[in-house]
C-alpha cells in the first residue's frame, strides 16, 4: 500500500510540475496592457510580461523593436523610447519562440488617473441631461477603463479591471456607479478639446471611502503626524477592508505605477469630513500626493495632481481642519 501511495504521490508531483512550467512557460503582457488603450506621449514606456526563462522576447511599436531575455522567474521587461502622440490605431507586437500577442488599435496620447469616493465614481448616466450626454458620447480616440472595487493587503502588480474600451454611447454608461466617472470623462473630454490627442482615462475610485486607505505605507511613514497609522503598519496591520490604511492603494492604484501616465485627479473628503478624527486632513492629502509621486518614480514639476477642494455644504459637524 505504500509503494502504491508513494508513486500517487511522485505522478500527482510531477503533475504539478508540469502545470507549473506551462504556466511560467506562457507568453504573456501585463495588466495595464490591452486592445484600444493608450500609452502616455513623451514619456519613456516600459512593456513587460512572462515568458519561458531565458527566452528572447521581442516587442514591436510604432517603428520601434526592443527585446529582452526573460529571467530565471520568467519575468521580462523592455522599454520603449518616447512617442509623440498619434491617433493612428497602430498594433503592438509582442513575440517569444511560438508565442505571439497583439494588441490592436493602440494610440498614444495624455493618460490620466482618476480617483476618490463617489464624487468622481459618479457615473455619466446620473449627470444633468445624461441621456444627451450619453448619446453625444461619440470620441473614438477617448479611451476608457474602470478598475474593480477590491482591497489588498500588500502592494499588487496583478490588476483587477475591465478591458480598455473605446468612448461610445455604451462604453461611457458602464462603470461601478451607473457609468463611466463623470468627472473623469468631462476633465478627459475638455483635455482633448484643448489639445487635440488621444486620452486614456483610469477610473479607479470607490464612494464612501476614506483618504486613508489611498495613502501609501512609505507616506504614512515619512509623515509624523499620522504616526499612529505607519507604527499599525510597522507591527504588521494588514487591511483587510476598504476603511484600513492603503488596503486601495495596494489594490487600485498600486498596479498602475509602472505604467506611465501624464498625472492625476481626485475627488474625494466628504467622509474624511463626516469622520473627522482631529488630524488635518491637509497633511492626509500631502502624503497621498507624495506618496503617488515617489511610486510613479516623478517629481512635483512633471507628475500633475489637481483635486477638488469639497464645499463646505450641509457639514454643522466638521470642524475646521
Amino acid at each position: 500500500m505504500k509503494s502504491i501511495t508513494a508513486k500517487y504521490h511522485s505522478v500527482f508531483a510531477l503533475l504539478v510540475l508540469s502545470v507549473t512550467l506551462s504556466h511560467a512557460a506562457e507568453l504573456t503582457l501585463a495588466d495595464p496592457f490591452g486592445d484600444e488603450m493608450v500609452l502616455q506621449q513623451g514619456m519613456t514606456i516600459p512593456v513587460w510580461g512572462t515568458a519561458e526563462s531565458g527566452a528572447k522576447v521581442t516587442v514591436s511599436f510604432a517603428n520601434q523593436t526592443k527585446t529582452a531575455t526573460a529571467d530565471a522567474g520568467g519575468q521580462w521587461k523592455v522599454a520603449l523610447d518616447a512617442l509623440s502622440a498619434s491617433s493612428a490605431n497602430r498594433p503592438m507586437k509582442v513575440a517569444s519562440g511560438a508565442g505571439n500577442i497583439e494588441v490592436k488599435d493602440v494610440l498614444v496620447g495624455e493618460v490620466w488617473i482618476c480617483s476618490g469616493q463617489s464624487n468622481m465614481e459618479m457615473g455619466v448616466t446620473l449627470a444633468t441631461n445624461a441621456a444627451a450626454e450619453v448619446a453625444d458620447a461619440k470620441h473614438p480616440t477617448i479611451r476608457l477603463r474602470v478598475v474593480n472595487k477590491n482591497v489588498a493587503a500588500t502592494p499588487q502588480t496583478k490588476l483587477n479591471a475591465s478591458p480598455w474600451r473605446e468612448c461610445t454611447p455604451a462604453s461611457i454608461a458602464q462603470g461601478t456607479w451607473n457609468g463611466f466617472s463623470a468627472t473623469a470623462y468631462y476633465f478627459g473630454r475638455s483635455i482633448q478639446e484643448e489639445i487635440k490627442v488621444p486620452v486614456g482615462l483610469i477610473h479607479t475610485a470607490w464612494g464612501g471611502t476614506l483618504i486613508e486607505p489611498w495613502i501609501t505605507a512609505e507616506a504614512y511613514h515619512a509623515e509624523p503626524s499620522l504616526k499612529v497609522q505607519s507604527a499599525w503598519l510597522r507591527a504588521g496591520g494588514k487591511p483587510g477592508n476598504q476603511a484600513h490604511p492603503t488596503g486601495l492603494y495596494n489594490s487600485m492604484i498600486a498596479p498602475w505605477t509602472t505604467f506611465p501616465v501624464r498625472g492625476a485627479i481626485w475627488y474625494q473628503g466628504e467622509s474624511n469630513c463626516i469622520q473627522h478624527d482631529g488630524l488635518s486632513y491637509l497633511n492626509k492629502m500631502q502624503a497621498l500626493v507624495s506618496g503617488w509621486r515617489q511610486a510613479w518614480g516623478r517629481t512635483d514639476e512633471n507628475f500633475p495632481f489637481y483635486f477638488v477642494q469639497i464645499a463646505p455644504f450641509r457639514y454643522p459637524q466638521c470642524a475646521p481642519h
